[in-house]
C-alpha cells in the first residue's frame, strides 16, 4: 500500500546518495529536486529562467585571433604637429589607411618643407619664371594660367602645395569655395588638407597600383621628380610608424 511505496521509495533514495549521486532525490510529490534548490514547481513562471539550451552553451576555447601586429618599441611615436595631425586626421577618416597613407605623408612632408608652411617658398620673380605664360609658356599651358601674373598668383598652396590655375578651379569647385578669387584660403590648413586629398583621390590614387612605389606616386605631384631621395626617405620614416 502507501506505506510500501514510501518505504520503497526511502530504499531507492538511500541507494542513489550511497552511490554518489546526490543530484536527484524524490519529494513527497514525487517532483524532482535538486541539492541547490526548489523544483520548478515551487518557483512562478516569471522567477524561473530554463536552463541554457545546448546551442546556447559556450564551451571554454582558446583565443585564435591574431593579434595585429604591433608597432617597433624602438621607434618613436610621431611628434606633434598641427598641419599634419590635420592630414591624418582628415585623410583616415576618408579611408586612408596603412601603406597610402604613409605615401601621401612623406609625399606632404616634403611639400611642406616638413610639415612647416602651407604655401610654396619663393618671391614673385621665381613663381613668375616657373609658371607664367610670360616666362615658362610650357609649363603655364600644363598648369592652365593663360593669364600673365598667373605665376604668383595660384602657387603651391596646401599640404600636396596645389599649384596652377587648373588645379585651383577644379578644387574649388569640390570644396565650393571661391580659390580662383581668393587663393589665399588654401593656406588655412584645413582647407589645404581638404584640397590635397581632393587631388591625391582624382589626381593620384587612379594612376597608383603599388603606393610603396614613391617613384610613381611623385610622377604624379611632380613630374619632374624633383626631390626623389627625400620622398623615398620620408616614406620609410611613416612606414615605420604608422603601418601595422
Amino acid at each position: 500500500g502507501v506505506e510500501g511505496m514510501r518505504g520503497l521509495r526511502d530504499v531507492l533514495a538511500g541507494l542513489l546518495i550511497q552511490a554518489g549521486d546526490k543530484s536527484l532525490l524524490s519529494n513527497t510529490k514525487g517532483r524532482l529536486v535538486t541539492e541547490s534548490g526548489p523544483g520548478h514547481d515551487d518557483v512562478s513562471p516569471d522567477e524561473w529562467n530554463p536552463p541554457p539550451s545546448r546551442s546556447e552553451i559556450v564551451s571554454p576555447k582558446k583565443d585564435n585571433k591574431v593579434a595585429p601586429p604591433q608597432q617597433n618599441k624602438n621607434v618613436p611615436p610621431l611628434p606633434k604637429n598641427e598641419f599634419r595631425d590635420i592630414l591624418i586626421k582628415k585623410a583616415t577618416a576618408q579611408g586612408i589607411h596603412g601603406v597610402e597613407l604613409a605615401q601621401l605623408l612623406a609625399q606632404a612632408h616634403h611639400e611642406t618643407g616638413g610639415y612647416r608652411t602651407m604655401v610654396e617658398d619663393g618671391d614673385n620673380a621665381r613663381f613668375t619664371r616657373m609658371y607664367d605664360k610670360a616666362k615658362n609658356y610650357r609649363t603655364a599651358r600644363r598648369l592652365g594660367n593663360t593669364k600673365v601674373g598667373d605665376g604668383p598668383k595660384f602657387k603651391g598652396r596646401g599640404h600636396l602645395q596645389i599649384t596652377g590655375r587648373d588645379n585651383y578651379t577644379f578644387a574649388a569647385k569640390y570644396l565650393k569655395l571661391p580659390l580662383t578669387s581668393n587663393p589665399d584660403l588654401l593656406e588655412d590648413p584645413n582647407i589645404g588638407a581638404d584640397a590635397s586629398l581632393w587631388y591625391w583621390v582624382k589626381r593620384v590614387k587612379p594612376y597608383v597600383t603599388d603606393f610603396s612605389d614613391t617613384e610613381s606616386v611623385t610622377k604624379r605631384i611632380n613630374p619632374g621628380l624633383s626631390g626623389l631621395a627625400d620622398r623615398m626617405e620620408q616614406f620609410e620614416y611613416y612606414k615605420q610608424r604608422i603601418v601595422r
